[in-house]
């Protein structure tokens, strides 16, 4: 595989060794690959390019000086966070979809370096997203109560909190369900019927 001067990760083959296994060696494109071509590549990221589109029109209207610090503060990080996601179904699921389609080696070697780093961020910022919405519900109903709003600095600590909150949990709930089986023969069994 890859090596770092002359040390290598493994032994490399003799030229003997894959001539005899260039004849067992084959790819098998995935099931329905059109339709999942058309269905996730192409209407799926037209989607996510809307999606991204209209978030960063949000990021830029909401990014003034004086809306960041009002009680817009939470949407136009959630703006950040679901363009970032949008972005982030491209880069995840239609280049896999690409790759598959177009058997690209090119693409499999790119989407393979970028993979874990990209669904893990990526499932970060969904249980984010999901926090900051709260956040936001929170303000707004806070400063219909009590007539203030929160300072941009209580703004910022709140932040914090939600994204140490959105990867504990997320990095919890993760190793739970990579060590756990009986959870995971739970899920399967109350999936089982979709």
């Amino acid at each position: 595989m890859m090596g770092h001067g002359n040390f290598t990760f493994f032994p490399q083959p003799s030229n003997d060794t894959v001539v005899e296994n260039a004849s067992k060696c084959h790819y098998e494109k995935g099931i329905c690959i059109t339709e999942r071509f058309y269905l996730i590549s192409v209407f799926g990221s037209c989607v996510a390019s809307c999606s991204a589109t209209g978030n960063l029109l949000l990021i830029y209207v909401l990014s003034r000086p004086k809306l960041v610090a009002s009680q817009l503060f939470f949407l136009l990080l959630l703006a950040v966070v679901d363009s970032f996601i949008a972005f982030s179904y491209i880069f995840l699921f239609s280049v896999q979809i690409l790759y598959d389609y177009f058997e690209s080696l090119l693409l499999y070697e790119m989407w393979n370096r970028y993979v874990k780093v990209l669904y893990a961020t990526s499932h970060a910022a969904i249980t984010g997203s999901t926090y900051l919405i709260v956040a936001a519900s929170a303000d707004r109903c806070f400063s219909a109560w009590m007539k203030s709003s929160f300072s941009v600095g209580q703004r910022f600590v709140g932040l914090a909190i939600i994204i140490c909150v959105a990867l504990v949990t997320k990095e919890y709930y993760d190793k739970r369900m990579l060590t756990d089986r009986k959870m995971i023969i739970k899920m399967l069994i109350r999936y089982s019927w979709l």
